[in-house]
């Protein structure tokens, strides 16, 4: 069983991993989860362009989620 990432798998693994360290750190994260909306359009506009609003990711089902809010459960903020 070959488990080597493609090297398309590779290239948007490296977006995402730069995209996390440059713009969206632990104490970027706090402080967006802290705000009334507990997200930020900003950085869901930037997920959107990585194209992760679209992949296609294996979701823990509900029972077993331990998100920290309910929206996050499909990985999606709802619209309140």
């Amino acid at each position: 069983m070959d488990i080597q990432f493609t090297e398309e798998q590779e290239l948007l693994r490296s977006s995402i991993q730069r995209f996390l360290r440059d713009q969206y750190d632990f104490d970027e994260r706090r402080k967006i989860v802290a705000t009334d909306e507990g997200w930020s359009r900003k950085h869901w506009s930037a997920f959107a362009e990585l194209g992760l609003c679209a992949a296609s990711i294996a979701i823990q089902p509900i029972s077993t989620c331990k998100a920290s809010k309910p929206w996050m459960v499909g990985g999606l903020p709802n619209s309140r």
